[in-house]
């Protein structure tokens, strides 16, 4: 039998996996790239990664086939739930190792920043190997001039909007789950 506690935990995560869905239709694009847009899918995703990594790591092929039913682009799909995993996983696993230490601000700035870092180092390396073909792909262009935009334009771009995506994300989902835990839900 599950313990009452470990039931309403159950049920926040899959709360939080069942809001990223809707909240994955609401976005902004970037100004620089209208290509990429800022949305609030990450924040449900890491505070529910806060809770269970274990939960994080089934709800990624769930979310990848729900968004990819209301968009067939396999490629963009998988970057961007690549993107909120490698920003979740190490913001949680970062903040609950330094946050037993009791320094709560130092705990969240360096999850924070290693998650950042993470995420786009990963991106930038997954756009330097995958997005010339996708160029190529989707727009017919030349490899060579597929290569140099991503080069030039689309890394340096993706680079800064990454970092603003953890600027909104890591902290509103690691202040929420210091709410949760303040009610005793851990």
């Amino acid at each position: 039998m599950l313990k009452p506690i470990k039931f309403v935990k159950i049920a926040l995560v899959s709360s939080l996996a069942a809001l990223a869905i809707p909240l994955w239709f609401f976005k902004i694009p970037y100004p620089l790239a209208s290509f990429l847009k800022f949305d609030l899918v990450g924040v449900p995703y890491a505070i529910a990664a806060l809770l269970s990594t274990t939960s994080t790591l089934l709800l990624a092929p769930i979310l990848f086939i729900i968004f990819l039913y209301f968009n067939p682009d396999v490629i963009a799909i998988s970057m961007k739930v690549i993107a909120e995993l490698v920003t979740a996983l190490p913001l949680s696993y970062t903040y609950r190792k330094l946050e037993k230490k009791g320094n709560i601000i130092k705990a969240s700035l360096i999850a924070s920043t290693i998650a950042m870092v993470s995420r786009v180092l990963l991106m930038a390396v997954l756009n330097y190997f995958i997005a010339p073909y996708w160029i190529v792909w989707t727009y017919k262009w030349s490899y060579e001039v597929a290569y140099q935009w991503t080069v030039t334009f689309l890394i340096p771009v993706n680079i800064t909007f990454n970092v603003i995506c953890i600027a909104y994300i890591a902290p509103s989902s690691l202040a929420t789950y210091r709410i949760i835990r303040r009610l005793g839900i851990e």
